[in-house]
């Protein structure tokens, strides 16, 4: 269906997110993927069209300290080291989607999981091959709001199923995750319940490219599993380990920020959207419908 809502930022009161200023904005028709596009269905790809990632070829990408055991974290401090001013972020030789870590880590169990370690490239690459596109800014946003068409400051809570917040961070980040969610890293893309439009994991757990920009200023939405639920941390008033300003990003539906198309790391991931196709088309590979549904919204 064709709707408007206001999207953007979520209040002067609210945590960073982020956000734009409310705006209001109309979306037309269109599909989008239920849940982001997993480890197994990124294999297919890589099996069927010998793509290699970015990361691939530089040879190295971004993993958090926390996720990391302690001879990848000295291997890092002696040879590519941290972001400056971020250093919980630290540069893995090695670290791509098969072994998101690095070298000493796998995908072993993590097959349902999103795939990670991936670039704007890489994203735009794997919807091309499926037949499909990015998501605009407007339908990311439209299918993460859950229907909702009115600007809100804060996150619908479970009773109203309008948007859920999913793997977020508990704690005092970068050091301190009480994993209340379950999830100390990425979650499976179907683990936490789904909206209203039966759409998964749109908020919190990965980081999700969108079209738009240029090679410079590329948009990721939603927030991961870094970033923290406004509504429990103020609900906690700081209590359980939740403080009320944590650091990163708060998740709501206006989240966002802009990065350059080749940066990838271990909490970057995306989903394909389509326009209605003509009755009786289809350009999805088959090999990636077996293993994902597609919500018409």
């Amino acid at each position: 269906m064709g709707t408007e809502y206001t999207g953007g930022g979520e209040g002067a009161g609210a945590p960073p997110d982020g956000g734009l200023p409310h705006t209001q904005v109309a979306v037309g028709q269109f599909n989008i993927d239920e849940h982001c596009v997993t480890n197994e269905q990124f294999a297919i790809f890589v099996k069927d069209s010998g793509y290699v990632t970015e990361a691939e070829k530089f040879g190295w990408s971004f993993a958090l300290e926390y996720m990391l055991d302690a001879e990848t974290i000295k291997e890092a401090d002696e040879g590519i080291g941290r972001v400056k001013g971020s250093e919980h972020w630290v540069g893995v030789e090695g670290a791509n989607w098969r072994q998101p870590e690095g070298p000493r880590s796998s995908l072993k169990s993590r097959g349902n999981v999103p795939v990670a370690q991936v670039s704007w490239v890489d994203a735009d690459a794997y919807c091309s091959w499926a037949g499909r596109r990015l998501p605009t800014e407007a339908e990311w946003e439209y299918a993460a709001r859950g229907g909702q068409t009115l600007a809100s400051e804060h996150v619908g809570d479970k009773s109203t199923k309008m948007w859920l917040v999913g793997n977020s961070w508990q704690g005092h980040f970068p050091n301190t995750n009480s994993v209340e969610d379950g999830y100390a890293g990425l979650a499976p893309a179907t683990a936490f319940a789904p909206n209203a439009l039966e759409v998964y994991d749109m908020l919190g757990n990965a980081w999700e490219w969108v079209a738009g920009g240029d090679p410079t200023r590329r948009t990721l939405r939603g927030g991961s599993f870094v970033d923290f639920d406004p509504v429990a941390a103020e609900k906690n008033n700081g209590s359980s380990g939740i403080p009320r300003q944590p650091a990163n990003h708060a998740i709501t539906p206006g989240t966002r920020m802009e990065t350059t198309q080749d940066s990838g790391s271990a909490n970057t991931s995306f989903r394909c959207a389509q326009s209605p196709l003509k009755s009786g088309g289809t350009s999805r590979k088959e090999a990636s419908r077996e293993s994902s549904g597609d919500q018409e919204l």
